[in-house]
């Protein structure tokens, strides 16, 4: 799991250089907006074989595209498929595919800010 995460982070990290992409519980007190909370699920063993083994390992990107405006949280929302959408996540995984399309609305917990929670599943060898 902190492999695919620590590969995620770093595919979000290389389409958008400025900073402003985070982990899971490491967003800073008042981040400059737009940005990106980004995270990875614990994967899902699938395709069960001969003796009950699993050969593959089903993956859920996590994307929280952030703004103080609507264009800020679409723009957020631009630079997660840039790094996600038909990519490879690690070595030997399949292209992301995006699951979930989240529109941008307003955050309840954030006041003022702007999210969409887009999501991405990608598969890699068990």
């Amino acid at each position: 799991m902190r492999s695919q995460n620590d590969a995620a982070l770093a595919a979000a990290t290389a389409a958008w250089s400025t900073g402003h992409t985070y982990r899971t519980g490491e967003v800073p007190a008042n981040p400059a907006t737009p940005y990106n909370i980004v995270s990875v699920d614990a994967g899902l063993p699938s395709n069960y074989r001969h003796g009950s083994r699993s050969t593959s390992r089903a993956w859920r990107i996590v994307v929280q595209s952030v703004g103080d405006t609507f264009n800020e949280a679409a723009f957020a929302v631009e630079k997660a498929e840039a790094a996600f959408l038909d990519q490879r996540i690690s070595v030997g995984a399949t292209p992301a595919r995006r699951e979930i399309a989240g529109s941008i609305q307003r955050d309840p917990d954030g006041g003022v800010l702007l999210y969409a929670l887009n999501t991405y599943t990608y598969t890699t060898p068990a």
